[in-house]
């Protein structure tokens, strides 16, 4: 039997994906000495700032799989491993899904048309790309075969964990899955193969990757501190004071204002979700109650987060303050704070240990 045209479509853009991708890492790998691939110009990766990159693949899988769990109300955490299962059987005939959940001018309605498309730009086409593009210079430096390669499977068993944790809320149907999975989640890292877009996003916009520091709670027994999260901060007037913009479960708009030759102080207001929308049913009423309004205030030092706070924030927290580790100066030990306090007035934290293991711990 023939497969059908989206099916060769999706075969043809992975086998595409997967030769390109193996490209630059194996010319990397064999073609570039030991010292010129540790001292050439990577474009997202700065080996200068390697601590704050530690177990990079093990903290990007968890913040990008678990990131829809910033909103528990919506996205629990339960049957993670089981949903992988049943979230291919749902895309594994994309033609058939899409029409069986109300057809093509809806699908394209959902994901294209309607508050949806912010997130798929924002997070899967550009973020995604962003870090994939990372992970593999990241890969690269540090000697692993086929970076791009590795990359792009890294990258891409996150985006599935990320599309298993949203398939328990049964608000969503296959066209939110297939949008993600089939369609931005590919084209990210395709369009961050090109040196040139890369550098536009991180050199231009200069957009940062400011995650969270995924926390693993004992008393819950879930990950909590969870979260993708950019920022852009174009040189719009000049380096003292830049337009701020935070991308993530938190959309924040405000200012960036430099305190001395490494530091900067940001601010932003916004929104946080805290529901799923469905574009069927909602009404303008319905979005705005599952948003609250957010703030967050932010110190970095050379592009990479010391402390950030934010103000109504996911998680249902009203309060969530991370320290990250580049504050202190441990010769020895790479750790960082993580405190907050949920709506219903609890005190949550959590201290995670970088250079023991990947995440930490909370009681």
């Amino acid at each position: 039997m023939n497969a059908n045209p989206i099916m060769r479509f999706i075969s043809g853009t992975l086998c595409l994906l997967f030769i390109v991708t193996i490209g630059p890492g194996r010319l990397a790998a064999e073609d570039a000495s030991e010292e010129d691939t540790k001292t050439r110009r990577y474009i997202n990766f700065d080996p200068a700032q390697s601590s704050r990159y530690l177990f990079l693949p093990v903290t990007m899988y968890i913040n990008i799989a678990f990131d829809s769990a910033q909103v528990p109300a919506a996205f629990p955490q339960n049957d993670y491993f089981i949903n992988h299962r049943r979230l291919f059987d749902k895309i594994s005939n994309p033609i058939r899904a899409i029409n069986k959940d109300g057809g093509w001018a809806k699908f394209f309605s959902d994901e294209m048309l309607s508050e949806r498309v912010l997130p798929n730009i924002t997070l899967h086409l550009m973020g995604g790309g962003y870090e994939f593009r990372t992970l593999a210079e990241w890969y690269e430096y540090h000697g692993f075969p086929v970076p791009y390669l590795l990359s792009f499977i890294t990258f891409y068993a996150a985006e599935y964990g990320n599309e298993a944790i949203e398939y328990n809320n049964k608000v969503l149907t296959s066209h939110d899955f297939i949008a993600d999975l089939l369609i931005f989640d590919l084209l990210g890292p395709l369009l961050f193969l090109d040196d040139d877009i890369a550098a536009f996003f991180h050199d231009t916009l200069q957009m940062r990757n400011w995650s969270s520091q995924p926390i693993f709670s004992l008393s819950q027994l879930k990950f909590i501190n969870v979260g993708t999260s950019f920022v852009l901060r174009p040189y719009a007037f000049g380096e003292t004071v830049r337009p701020f913009i935070y991308i993530g479960m938190n959309y924040l708009l405000g200012a960036s204002f430099r305190i001395s030759d490494t530091d900067c102080l940001s601010y932003g207001v916004g929104i946080s979700v805290t529901k799923p929308f469905d574009p069927a049913r909602d009404t303008q009423r319905d979005y705005l109650r599952k948003i609250r309004t957010a703030g967050g205030i932010f110190w970095d030092r050379k592009d990479a987060p010391l402390v950030t706070l934010l103000v109504n924030a996911t998680e249902q927290y009203q309060y969530r303050l991370n320290v990250y580790p580049e504050l202190f100066d441990f010769e020895h030990l790479n750790v960082g704070f993580f405190l907050a306090i949920d709506d219903t007035r609890h005190f949550v934290w959590g201290i995670a240990l970088y250079k023991v293991i990947p995440i930490g711990m909370t009681m």
